[in-house]
C-alpha cells in the first residue's frame, strides 16, 4: 500500500482542487512553519471487576509510540515509508525545518531510532520510502522545488554515511510516491508531469538507473498501491477521480487502463487475498471494495463501510481519510487526518460490520500522515505523526488471564499475558483487583509478555481476580482469572531413639510431618497416630511445629514394624510414613536371693527378674515339690516374693519359678538347714533341808520331788545325781520322738 505525500495541506472538501495545487516542494516547506500541537491521549485507569468478564479479550489500539525525533534529533516531519520484514525495521522519510532531508531507521524489536542524512539538490524534502526485495536497499523519494527534478536516494541501511551521503538518481517533477515490484524494479509516481519513472537496480555508484518513463498518466494529487502477487500497480488520482492500472510484470511495464470512480479517492490499497482494490474518500467518508476485471475495469463497489468521524467538537475541522490497510482476516484499518486538531484517528473496520461488531475509532494524535502497514502476520500499522516526530503503533493486542495452581506453602501468583498480534514486544503493566474490586497490586509485562503479581503464601482456596491494562493507557482491556491454592502433600517420618530394646523398656518415637513446599507457610498441625504391624494403635500425639513424640511401653518381644499416620489439616494432605523396625529382646528370667543358706521356719524374700510384664509366676521348692506360692510381676517383668522356709530334709534344694503366661523358667539352688534345737537349762535342785536328827538306829529314807523319796539305800548324793541324769535323758528322748513324728507330715504336703 502506498500513500500520497502531503495531504495535511488539504482544508475543506470544497477546495480540493486549489489545495492540490500546492503539493510541490514549496508547499511542503511552508507546512514546516506550522505550530506543533502536543499529542494528548485520553487516560484510562484500571478497571474494576465487572461480572461476566471473559478470560481473554482482544482489541485494536495504539500499543506504543516511537519517539523518532527525540532519538535522532534530525527531523520531526515524518512522511511515508515501509517495513522491511526480513530486517525487522521500519524506514521513514523525514524532513527538517532547515530543508535537510533524512531517512529514519527504527529497529522494531527495541523501538530505537537512528537517521541517515540524505544528499541531492538543495531544498529537497523526503516524502516516501520503499525497500528493495533484492538486497534490502532503501529507496527514498525527495521532492525538489517545482521546476527541479526530484531524486531518489539509494541507502544501504547498514553503511556508514558519516563522511558522505547516499547516491541519488533523478526522476520526474514533484515525485511523491515510490513502489517496488517483485523483480526489484522501482516505480516513482511524479505528480507534477503525469509520469511514472521506472528504475532498475544496477551496479556502479548510483545503484539505480532509469530504464523507462510512462507518460500521459492521471497522477495529479495521486496516491498508489502495489498488488505484488498479481503484478499490478494502481494509481488513484483525487483530482480526476480515476484509477490507472499498470502491468509491472511486463518488461517494459505497460499501462492496462484508466477508469473513473464515483468519489474522489484520497487513498488506495489492495486486498491481497482477493485482489480487490480498496478506495477511501472524504466525499462520503467511506471505504469501498472494488473487484477489477481482467482489462483493469473497476466495477461498482461490492462493499462500502462508513468511517469514523471527528470527535474533537471543532466545527472547522476537516476529516480526511488518507490510507487503508487490509488485513489477512478481512478487517481494515483506515487512517483519517483531522486538520487543525490533534484528534487524528484510525477507523477499525471488522470483516463483518453489524450491531455486535461496529466500526471503532482509535485516536492516534497529532497530524496522522498515511499508514505504513507491516506485511507480516498480525496486521500492525505504523502511523507517522507529522510535525510531532513520533510514530503511533496500531496493533491488535490480547490480554489473557493465566490460571495458576499451587499447593499450600508455595507462593501464589496472579498472572496475565499481554501480547501484540505481530509478536513484537510491548511495554506495558497490568493491575490486579480482587472480586470486590480491591487493589491487589500491579506488575510489569516482561519480555515474554507475562505480568505476574506475587502474593506470597496464601490460605487454601480459590482467589478470583480481574486483570486490567494500566499502561499503555490507550489499551482498555480487562479479563477475569483465578489462582488456586490447594492442600499440599506431606511426608511423614518416624525416628526411634533406639532401634533395639529389652522388653519392658520404653521407646520414644519422634514423628515429623513435612509439607511438600518445605518450611514455607505454617507447619502441619493436628494429630499423628503410631501403629504396629497389626494396625493396632500404639499411641498418638498432637503436632507442634510439625513434630510430635509418642512414648511406647509394654511392647511385646520380637520385631515390630511401626508406621505413623498423619490425618491432614486445612492446609495439608494426609500421609503415612514408611515402616520402621523395632526389635524388642526378651529378658532372661532369674532369681536373686541374698543368702542361699535357708533355715527351716525362717522368712525369706526372693527377687524375680526377666519375666513377662505383669504375668503371674508360680514358685515351687524341689526336689520333693513343695508349692511356695505365686507372685505378680510389674510392668518390667520384675517382682519379689516372700515365703517361710518349709520343713524339709536338710541339704541342697532348688527353687523353681515358672511364668504362667510366658512359660519362662528360672531356678535357684539353696541349702536348707535344720532349725536350731533350744535345750532347756538344767534345773538347779532345791536343797533339801537337813532334818533334825531323830535318834533312831535305822537308816534315813530317800526324798521324792514332792517330798522325801523312798529310801533305796543309795547314797543320797549319788542318788540325787542319778536322778538328775535320768531327767535329762528323758527330755532328750522326748524331742527325738517329736522330730520323728513331724517329718513324715511335712513330706506329705
Amino acid at each position: 500500500m502506498r500513500r500520497r505525500a502531503t495531504p495535511q495541506l488539504r482544508s475543506l472538501p470544497h477546495s480540493r482542487v486549489s489545495s492540490r495545487a500546492a503539493f510541490g516542494g514549496a508547499g511542503v516547506v511552508a507546512l514546516l512553519a506550522l505550530p506543533l500541537v502536543a499529542v494528548v491521549l485520553p487516560a484510562t485507569t484500571a478497571l474494576a471487576a465487572p461480572a461476566g468478564l471473559p478470560s481473554s479479550a482482544t482489541t485494536t489500539a495504539v500499543v506504543g509510540r516511537v519517539a523518532v525525533h527525540a532519538q535522532t534529533g534530525n527531523g520531526y516531519w515524518l512522511q511515508g515509508g515501509a517495513v522491511d520484514q526480513s530486517a525487522n525495521r521500519l524506514y521513514l522519510a523525514e524532513s527538517t525545518a532547515d530543508g535537510q532531508p533524512s531517512l529514519a531507521i527504527v529497529e522494531l524489536d527495541t523501538n530505537s531510532a537512528r537517521s541517515v542524512v540524505l544528499g541531492g539538490p538543495a531544498d529537497t524534502t523526503a516524502i516516501d520510502a520503499a525497500v528493495s526485495p533484492l538486497d534490502g536497499s532503501v529507496y527514498v523519494v525527495q521532492v525538489a522545488p517545482s521546476t527541479v527534478a526530484s531524486v531518489v536516494s539509494v541507502v544501504d541501511p547498514d553503511a556508514d554515511y558519516s563522511a558522505s551521503t547516499p547516491p541519488t538518481v533523478s526522476v520526474g517533477l514533484n515525485a511523491q510516491k515510490i513502489d517496488t515490484g517483485p523483480d526489484g524494479r522501482a516505480y516513482v509516481t511524479n505528480l507534477g508531469d503525469g509520469t511514472v519513472s521506472v528504475l532498475r537496480p544496477v551496479g556502479g555508484p548510483t545503484k539505480l538507473e532509469s530504464v523507462q518513463t510512462l507518460t500521459g498518466l492521471a497522477t495529479a494529487e495521486a496516491t498508489t498501491a502495489m498488488d505484488a502477487p498479481r503484478g499490478v500497480l494502481y494509481i488513484a488520482s483525487e483530482r480526476t477521480s480515476t484509477i490507472t492500472s499498470i502491468n509491472v510484470s511486463a518488461s517494459p511495464a505497460t499501462v492496462i487502463g484508466t477508469f473513473s470512480v464515483a468519489d474522489a479517492p484520497t487513498g488506495i490499497s489492495v486486498d491481497a487475498s482477493s485482489g480487490d482494490v480498496v478506495i477511501v474518500t472524504p466525499d462520503s467518508n467511506s471505504v469501498s471494495w472494488y473487484t477489477p476485471t481482467a482489462d483493469g475495469t473497476l466495477a461498482t463497489p461490492n462493499r462500502t463501510v462508513t468511517l469514523g468521524t471527528d470527535a474533537s467538537g471543532d466545527s472547522g475541522a476537516f476529516v480526511l481519510p488518507l490510507s487503508a490497510s487490509i488485513r489477512a482476516d478481512g478487517s481494515a484499518l483506515v487512517v483519517s487526518q483531522v486538520n487543525g486538531t490533534s484528534a487524528s484517528f484510525v477507523s477499525v473496520i471488522p470483516a463483518v460490520v453489524d450491531a455486535q461488531h461496529p466500526v471503532r475509532v482509535v485516536p492516534v494524535g497529532d497530524t496522522a500522515f498515511w499508514g505504513i502497514e507491516d506485511p507480516r502476520a498480525g496486521g500492525t500499522l505504523y502511523v507517522p505523526n507529522a510535525g510531532a516526530g513520533t510514530v503511533s503503533i496500531v496493533s491488535d493486542v490480547t490480554l489473557a488471564s493465566v490460571p495458576t495452581a499451587v499447593s499450600y506453602g508455595a507462593a501464589t501468583s496472579l498472572s496475565a499475558t499481554l501480547s501484540r498480534s505481530d509478536g513484537q514486544p510491548i511495554t506495558a503493566s497490568v493491575a490486579f483487583t480482587d472480586a470486590g474490586g480491591a487493589a491487589l497490586g500491579s506488575a510489569a509485562v516482561d519480555a515474554d509478555g507475562l505480568a505476574a503479581l506475587d502474593l506470597g503464601v496464601r490460605a487454601v482456596g480459590d482467589l478470583q481476580f480481574t486483570a486490567s491494562v494500566v499502561t499503555p493507557a490507550t489499551v482498555s482491556l480487562a479479563v477475569s482469572g483465578s489462582a488456586t491454592t490447594s492442600k499440599a502433600a506431606t511426608t511423614t517420618t518416624v525416628a526411634l531413639d533406639s532401634a533395639s530394646v529389652v522388653e519392658g523398656a520404653d521407646v520414644a518415637a519422634t514423628i515429623s510431618v513435612q509439607g511438600a513446599n518445605g518450611a514455607s507457610g505454617t507447619a502441619p498441625t493436628d494429630v499423628v497416630t503410631l501403629r504396629d504391624g497389626t494396625g493396632a494403635i500404639r499411641g498418638s500425639a498432637v503436632l507442634a511445629s510439625g513434630s510430635a513424640q509418642v512414648v511406647l511401653s509394654d511392647l511385646p518381644t520380637g520385631t515390630v514394624q511401626l508406621t505413623a499416620t498423619y490425618g491432614g489439616d486445612g492446609s495439608y494432605l494426609a500421609s503415612t510414613s514408611a515402616g520402621v523396625a523395632l526389635t524388642v529382646a526378651a529378658r532372661t528370667p532369674d532369681l536373686v536371693l541374698d543368702d542361699p543358706e535357708l533355715v527351716v521356719g525362717d522368712a525369706v524374700t526372693l527377687q524375680l527378674n526377666g519375666f513377662a510384664p505383669k504375668e503371674t509366676v508360680d514358685l515351687t521348692l524341689h526336689s520333693d515339690p513343695i508349692r511356695l506360692g505365686s507372685a505378680t510381676m510389674n510392668a518390667t517383668g520384675s517382682g519379689s516374693f516372700t515365703f517361710t522356709t518349709p520343713v524339709v530334709e536338710p541339704g541342697t534344694h532348688t527353687i523353681i519359678a515358672v511364668g504362667a503366661t510366658s512359660g519362662r523358667t528360672a531356678s535357684f539352688s539353696v541349702t536348707v538347714a535344720e532349725a536350731s534345737v533350744v535345750t532347756p537349762p538344767t534345773p538347779t535342785p532345791t536343797p533339801t533341808p537337813t532334818p533334825t536328827p531323830i535318834p533312831k538306829p535305822t537308816a534315813t529314807p530317800t526324798p521324792t520331788p514332792s517330798g522325801p523319796l523312798a529310801s533305796t539305800g543309795v547314797d543320797p548324793i549319788g542318788t540325787g545325781v542319778a536322778a538328775g541324769g535320768l531327767a535329762v535323758l528323758a527330755l532328750g528322748l522326748g524331742l527325738v520322738a517329736i522330730r520323728r513324728t513331724r517329718r513324715p507330715a511335712l513330706q506329705q504336703e
